[in-house]
């Protein structure tokens, strides 16, 4: 005999069937990724808020930005997407925490890749957001790409060269917060690495030099970041800067 329990069960057991259904039906959403640089002079740490102007209470669990400083684990975010609304922090916060140092609105759109960085002083904050277009590099191609950006304070256009190859050779001229294209250029075994050199577009005068590390790694089971990848190399500081405040390039590993 079907009895009235039996039916709940039935009823019961339909409706979980119907639940689960739905549930696989869901699509989870998607993410973007955002790299986000330190190049604020002043502020030699920076804490990411993703909830705007909302004071942090616990500045422990928020992300850490380093002055000049990139590490993949430190400096990419990976779980956010759409618009978002983010405050950064000068640490030690000396003033209110419902006031951030800058206030970034960027639109995030799902499977994007994106770079932000935090340029200017304190007390006149900037930033230069980028939409990375990263080109992709089959491993038939032993190569490598290279971007570079430019955001040195008190400073014009500046050229692009290899050393030992003529000035602008590489790039004639970017200008401030300008961002190139990237460029390919060979990374395989007899190639232990390239300096670059960065002069004043307009004078030729050489202004700082990088030198790629670590792109001599060509060993089965060990990795080169150089290879098949895409990298960027801005030039940050102030031209006229000391110290922590000089020229320097800080290199930013895309994907």
């Amino acid at each position: 005999m079907f009895t009235y329990n039996n039916s709940r069960v039935a009823i019961l057991f339909l409706l979980c069937i119907t639940f689960f259904s739905c549930k696989k039906e869901e699509k989870l959403p998607g993410t973007a990724s955002l790299t986000v640089v330190n190049m604020v002079r002043g502020a030699q740490t920076m804490v990411a808020n993703f909830g705007g102007t909302a004071p942090l209470t616990y500045y422990a669990t928020a992300p850490f930005l380093y002055y000049n400083t990139f590490t993949y684990y430190q400096n990419r975010f990976n779980s956010v997407s759409g618009t978002q609304n983010i405050g950064f922090f000068c640490l030690p916060d000396t003033t209110d925490k419902s006031k951030p140092v800058l206030l970034c609105n960027i639109d995030l759109p799902v499977a994007s890749i994106n770079s932000l960085f935090l340029i200017g002083t304190l007390e006149q904050p900037d930033n230069l957001f980028i939409r990375d277009e990263v080109p992709f590099i089959p491993l038939t191609d032993s190569s490598g790409g290279f971007r570079f950006v430019n955001v040195l304070a008190n400073s014009g256009p500046v050229s692009i060269n290899i050393k030992d190859q003529a000035p602008g050779s590489l790039i004639s001229s970017l200008a401030y917060k300008g961002v190139s294209d990237f460029i390919k250029l060979p990374v395989k075994p007899g190639v232990t690495g390239y300096v670059f050199e960065f002069r004043d577009a307009g004078t030729g005068s050489l202004i700082f030099s990088y030198t790629t590390p670590y792109m001599d790694v060509y060993q089965p089971g060990e990795t080169n970041f150089w290879m098949w990848r895409c990298n960027t190399m801005a030039l940050s500081g102030d031209r006229n800067g000391t110290g922590a405040n000089a020229s320097a390039v800080v290199r930013v590993y895309n994907f």
